[in-house]
């Protein structure tokens, strides 16, 4: 399978595409999708999230009231708390099906963060350094 991401400052990539299509042998079908790209979360977001944000929340819990949340833990619950999901049937049951960060992407990865560190703030009291402020530049969230 061959897969072409068109960028508007290269405009031979789309004549690339247009030639591998037009190689396609003919006597065969083939299914051809064109979808506007969307980005993945970055893995400095992932980065910042499992390298800051829950070590933080990890630190403030167990120095607050001496209980240990793992970060699946933490992770989980915030899955539960915040990410975009989606209701689905299961043998005639609804089953609320949630997704992971893996299947993310960008946006939806910058808002479950901002969900976080505003839990964090308004229900815990604790600032968490934003990724632009005294954080390596591996961790800056993209818009």
């Amino acid at each position: 399978m061959e897969r072409f991401i068109l960028h508007p400052e290269h405009k031979s990539y789309r004549g690339s595409c247009i030639a591998y299509i037009q190689e396609l042998d003919e006597g065969k079908k083939w299914q051809v999708e064109i979808s506007k790209f969307v980005d993945s979360k970055s893995a400095r977001q992932l980065g910042y999230l499992f390298g800051v944000i829950f070590p933080t929340i990890q630190k403030h819990i167990e120095d607050s009231c001496g209980d240990h949340y793992s970060t699946d833990n933490l992770y989980q619950w915030f899955l539960d708390a915040a990410a975009p999901h989606a209701v689905v049937e299961v043998s005639g049951v609804p089953k609320v099906v949630r997704k992971s960060a893996s299947k993310m992407n960008v946006k939806e990865m910058s808002e479950f963060i901002d969900f976080i560190l505003r839990h964090a703030a308004t229900e815990m009291d604790l600032y968490i350094p934003s990724p632009e402020i005294g954080q390596p530049d591996r961790f800056r969230r993209e818009a």
